[in-house]
């Protein structure tokens, strides 16, 4: 091993960034619990050591405005250690700008730091002068808002008269105030740039330690090898004995001789006899060394596999170090007293979840803060503690990550979301009146719902939580929002712990071995078939006293049908809510595994149903179900009573003779006018819910036009456009957008992409869509 650590080629300049960033931490932790306590000056102490730390690294690099400010900041801690200083919220917050300071250098590159060191200075030096003077009394005024992740999505509160959307973007931190630490603290590297990860130094030593017993039993098969082909020798030698005694037999019964061939024949069947010894005992050898090596290659690997898996492990605690101050800065701007509280810190996330939930995080834990909890006289008046609590709390729960927002303040107001649905023409008044307060709850995940009359820096753009619907489905996961008016609102996320290792349940469907997610089943259930009854011409069986329908799912993944003499349905349940199911009937059960997740190739491009591929054990690929997607398709084909993009014998020669058009947009009434606009126009008409289900159907049937919203969860239609524009099948399928932004750069935008022509939703009052639709592929027939 070389004796340079494992930084050979890292310059000091990164080396000092790594410092600097634990420092950071450390530091913001340290100021903000000292804020709370005041008096405890046992975090004072860890304090000091964190600044003359980066005093002294930034002496190395040459770095002397950090040695300046470093420095002022480490008197500042002393004095308070020493109690000649009492460390004011006023106080805490210029230390605050200094680690901010010392932050901003993570994202310097070498190149430029002589022209940010010259920019920064006299901002360094007013902050050095500051720190340097008395500690001011009382706390600082906020001056500008932190800079923050994209907008979170809008919620109604219950007691507010006009409910208050999630917080929306803030604007981009000027050079001169900037607060790294409120926001995420650092950026996705661009795909395929190189990165470096951490890994806890004991996992490390493991994964070497087993390496080397690796190789060491890597050698011990060479020896195996060798024994084998000396069994392999004697094996041969005693095939031509054999050989040699037969032919010897045969000559002497040929010469009449058998008192020779008798002695020739005992003395050759005792030496053939001593040699099938030695080989048996030779065998037996070989077979318990080879066992024994096997044994031990199998438990080094297999730890060997367990360790790097765990190299992809973190604490939840690394992906929210962000959020005290956050929780912090924003509950000042917006003169709210609020704790954040965080449980189960400790709890181990793949590294790629981990740093996929800091957006979504974000978002809900300014959704809270803006609009969830009240100010402090309003809680005050209700009786509720003056300080309001935002707790987020992550677990293991069934082989999955639970990781819950919650706050205690508001609440939700489901008769808000009501009115905004029909305000929205979402749905109508009759249909509104019916809907649970479950079903109410799903609607401030459509992307643009906001219950915000205006739009602030903080909220009221209606944008966020369709985000993080899309990055949870995006890894598989659920989510759910629980509330109570007057008593506060909890987000909840079930996510994969891992992404890289898959419990799955096997099914075989026609004659193909696929694996369905357990985390995304709801039930696996044996029907009797006489129990599957036809119901509107769709077969249902009861569970739990609810009606499930049942579809082929063969009919969805291809493959022969499943045996319809058999007396009992193998049937996967999916579906997220227990009055949304929906049964797919397979060929059977091969119960369940721990499958390695592989990736498809992108060359593929998007696959119907599809979400990835495994090996199994014995050598067996094995196609990983894309439940969310085949979920949708089920629902559609319950819907019109056909399986999505089969056409069926009865129906085939009128639908053929039909122009079909897919509509796609995420608005059911939306979808719904188009829909029934082109059909009492006499075209054939499917629809898709969004861009990726949209691009499924296309490829999946054929159509004479495509009709599409721009603004869509998963895949826009800009996407989509530009999706299929990719493929030769589809460079010249006709698409209209229809779409309520009616500005001309997102005229031109959609024009760009590749459609036909560009209407508003305003067309649905005119003949304007029909005429473009019949100028476009002609008559309906």
């Amino acid at each position: 091993m070389s004796d340079d650590g494992g930084f050979a080629g890292v310059s000091m300049l990164e080396l000092f960034k790594l410092e600097a960033e634990s420092h950071c931490a450390a530091l913001t932790e340290g100021l903000l619990a000292l804020e709370k306590n005041p008096g405890d000056t046992s975090v004072v102490e860890p304090l000091m050591r964190a600044a003359h730390s980066v005093k002294g690294a930034a002496r190395i690099v040459g770095l002397d405005v950090v040695v300046t400010l470093a420095h002022v900041m480490e008197e500042c801690f002393l004095a308070a250690k020493a109690g000649r200083e009492k460390l004011t919220a006023a106080r805490v917050d210029q230390l605050l700008r200094g680690v901010d300071v010392l932050a901003e250098i993570r994202a310097i590159s070498e190149s430029e730091l002589g022209a940010w060191t010259s920019s920064q200075a006299s901002r360094i030096d007013a902050l050095v002068a500051e720190l340097k003077a008395p500690a001011p009394a009382g706390a600082a005024p906020v001056s500008s808002p932190p800079p923050a992740a994209p907008a979170s999505e809008s919620i109604p509160a219950a007691s507010s008269p006009s409910p208050v959307s999630a917080p929306a973007a803030a604007p981009p931190a000027t050079a001169t105030s900037p607060s790294p630490a409120s926001g995420p603290a650092r950026e996705a590297p661009s795909e395929g740039s190189a990165t470096s990860v951490r890994v806890a130094s004991d996992v490390l030593n493991r994964m070497l330690s087993l390496a080397g017993e690796s190789t060491v039993e890597a050698s011990r098969m060479q020896g195996l090898r060798a024994l084998s082909e000396n069994l392999r020798s004697r094996e041969r030698a005693l095939e031509n004995g054999i050989e040699s005694l037969r032919e010897q037999v045969h000559e002497a019964r040929r010469r009449g001789k058998p008192e020779q061939s008798d002695a020739e024949l005992d003395t050759m069947l005792e030496s053939l006899g001593t040699e099938t010894g030695r080989l048996r005992g030779a065998v037996l050898e070989h077979s318990a060394r080879f066992d024994e090596t096997m044994r031990r290659v199998e438990e080094l690997s297999g730890a060997l596999y367990t360790e790097v898996l765990r190299s992809r492990m973190r604490p939840f605690t690394e992906g929210t170090t962000a959020f005290p101050r956050m929780v912090r800065d924003i509950a000042r701007q917006l003169n709210k007293s609020v704790e954040f509280t965080l449980v189960g810190g400790g709890v181990e996330v793949d590294r790629e979840i981990l740093q996929k939930l800091e957006s979504p995080l974000t978002h809900m834990i300014r959704n809270s803060l803006d609009h969830g909890v009240e100010p402090e006289a309003e809680r005050i008046a209700l009786g509720k503690p003056p300080k309001a609590t935002i707790k987020l709390t992550a677990r293991h729960q069934s082989g999955m990550l639970v990781v819950e927002v919650q706050d205690d303040g508001r609440g939700i107001d489901p008769d808000a979301i009501r009115r905004k649905v029909v305000e929205r023409k979402m749905v109508d008044e009759s249909t509104a009146a019916k809907l649970s307060k479950q079903e109410l709850m799903e609607f401030p995940f459509l992307p643009g719902f906001s219950t915000k009359q205006s739009v602030s820096e903080i909220s009221g753009r209606g944008v966020g939580l369709d985000v993080v619907m899309s990055m949870v489905q995006g890894v598989s996961g659920t989510i759910s929002l629980e509330s109570d008016p007057g008593k506060g609102t909890c987000f909840v996320m079930r996510l994969p712990v891992t992404r890289s290792v898959l419990r799955a349940a096997l099914v075989r469907i026609g004659g193909q071995l696929f694996a369905v997610p357990l985390a995304r089943l709801h039930r696996v259930v044996l029907v009797a078939r006489e129990d599957a009854r036809p119901v509107q011409g769709r077969l249902q069986f009861t569970l739990d006293e609810q009606s499930v329908g049942l579809l082929r799912a063969s009919d969805m993944l291809g493959g022969e049908a499943p045996d319809q003499s058999s007396a009992v349905l193998s049937v996967l349940v999916i579906g997220g809510k227990s009055d949304d199911l929906c049964g797919l009937i397979v060929d059977e059960f091969c119960g369940e595994e721990d499958l390695v997740i592989r990736p498809i190739d992108a060359r593929l491009g998007s696959v119907a149903h599809i979400a990835a591929a495994s090996i199994r054990a014995d050598g067996l690929p094995v196609i990983v179900v894309d439940v969310d997607d085949l979920l949708r398709s089920v629902k559609q084909s319950l819907q019109e009573g056909k399986p999505l993009g089969v056409i069926t014998k009865q129906g085939g020669a009128a639908h053929a003779a039909r122009r079909r058009i897919l509509v796609v947009d995420d608005s059911i009434t939306v979808r719904e006018v188009e829909r029934q606009l082109l059909q009492r126009r006499g075209y054939h008409v499917e629809v898709a819910v969004d861009g990726r289900e949209g691009l499924n159907a296309l490829k999946a049937g054929k159509f004479d036009l495509l009709v599409t919203d721009v603004d869509m969860p998963r895949m826009t239609g800009i996407e989509l456009i530009r999706a299929l524009r990719k493929e030769s099948r589809f460079g010249e399928l006709p698409v209209i957008i229809v779409s309520y932004k009616d500005r001309e750069e997102d005229r031109l935008a959609g024009l760009e992409a590749g459609a036909n022509a560009y209407l508003t939703k305003s067309s649905f009052h005119d003949d304007s869509l029909i005429r473009m639709v019949e100028d476009l592929i002609g008559a309906p027939v």
